[in-house]
């Protein structure tokens, strides 16, 4: 049907009197159709005397593209199961098919033009879209903020998907008719949808770092080596800075970096790499912190020594923290020192 052929259905739709007889076409029925249904259920429902029961005007006007399941009454066929009216009736304007046949033809009732309707019609969808992935998003942001694991050993359960359910519980009826009605493939519950969520995440939070590290005067890279449980190496940097707006010195976790070899050369083109991708001015850049090994501290050919030819002011500090280490690592071969370090475990 054209644009025009469509608005004119929706205004001058066909409606029976009200002293239609009913039973007539409820012959073989045990019911017949009540007119103030018509009233009841106004504006979407309608009924056909050629085909004798019920229809959706909208999902008939505007039948669904993507079919998850089987069509049914209302849509392709009339309804005719009166005394199940009310509780058929009410799953049918909750399915989402019902509800984006009601979005795409709210703007035929405005009389609106045809690129306006297709224009409201995508925003309104992308506006519900938003609200349910909102809900699903600070879900993982609440797991992530309070040290929570998100799954457990199956893979439908876990604190995530406990969460989900105390939210539907709690009333959150757009989230519950998206999981009961909306398409499975779309659910956005499963663990890859999680960690490209948690991926995200990551990615603002270290951008509000990076902001912040650009309005700092200077600040010095750490960075250290070490493998990830498949055992992959990786080069894990973050960075110090002295924060003005809250007067206070910051270290910050910026990111890991996969390494393909664990020669000086390709450390420091790793370093290097990241911190021109995230921005970074390479003259503010006074101090590295870094482990002792002479791969990242040698003085000829390590890693400080590479990038402190490119950028002079970056001083080289051995990490203290490390050197503490390396200090009750020593000292533990005294008695006295090793029973001490136990007893405090």
């Amino acid at each position: 049907m054209t644009s025009v052929q469509r608005r004119e259905v929706l205004k001058n739709c066909w409606s029976p009197p009200a002293c239609d007889d009913f039973a007539k076409d409820a012959v073989q029925l045990k019911r017949k159709f009540k007119f103030s249904w018509l009233s009841e259920y106004a504006p979407w429902l309608a009924y056909s005397k050629k085909l004798k029961g019920a229809l959706c005007i909208y999902c008939v006007l505007f039948p669904p593209t993507n079919v998850q399941g089987v069509l049914g009454s209302f849509i392709v066929r009339p309804f005719t199961r009166y005394k199940d009216m009310h509780e058929f009736a009410e799953s049918h304007t909750s399915s989402q098919w019902h509800k984006s046949a009601a979005t795409a033809a709210k703007p035929f009732d405005e009389n609106l033009p045809v690129d306006v309707q297709l224009i409201s019609a995508h925003k309104s969808v992308i506006e519900a879209n938003k609200k349910i992935l909102a809900s699903i998003v600070s879900t993982v942001i609440f797991c992530g903020t309070h040290d929570l694991t998100l799954r457990g050993k199956e893979l439908h359960e876990g604190v995530f998907e406990d969460l989900i359910k105390l939210k539907i519980e709690a009333g959150a009826q757009n989230l519950k008719t998206h999981l009961e009605k909306g398409a499975k493939n779309a659910a956005y519950l499963s663990p890859q949808i999680q960690n490209e969520i948690i991926d995200l995440c990551g990615e603002v939070i270290r951008e509000d770092i990076i902001v912040d590290i650009k309005k700092a005067c200077a600040y010095s890279i750490l960075a250290d080596e070490s493998s990830d449980i498949s055992g992959k190496e990786q080069l894990s940097i973050g960075t110090r800075f002295f924060d003005e707006e809250h007067m206070m010195i910051r270290e910050e976790f910026l990111g890991f970096v996969e390494l393909s070899a664990m020669d000086a050369i390709s450390i420091a083109s790793a370093i290097d790499s990241f911190l021109a991708n995230a921005g970074l001015d390479p003259k503010k850049r006074v101090g590295q912190g870094y482990d002792g090994c002479s791969t990242i501290a040698g003085k000829d050919g390590g890693v400080q020594n590479i990038l402190r030819e490119k950028y002079k002011h970056g001083l080289y500090f051995h990490c203290a923290s490390h050197k503490l280490n390396l200090v009750v690592n020593d000292l533990n071969q005294l008695a006295v020192i090793r029973n001490t370090v136990a007893n405090k475990q």
